[in-house]
């Protein structure tokens, strides 16, 4: 949080972050909010950082929003 006070620390990237800390609702708004800008999600759907959250509803969700099956 500190280094995004002066620099870009992409949304995708806390969602790594909370995703790694098992704070799921964490992680799924701050992929909520990389999905809003357009952000890097073109490989969530196969990124083993996330492998944590794909059991949940909400991460089918956010692929079915995007067009990811």
């Amino acid at each position: 949080r500190e280094i995004s006070q002066s620099d870009y620390v992409s949304n995708y990237d806390f969602a790594i972050v909370h995703a790694g800390l098992n704070q799921v609702d964490e992680a799924f708004d701050f992929l909520e909010r990389a999905f809003q800008e357009r952000g890097w999600l073109n490989h969530l759907h196969v990124d083993p950082m996330m492998d944590g959250l794909k059991p949940d509803p909400r991460f089918g969700a956010l692929l079915r929003r995007m067009g990811v099956e």
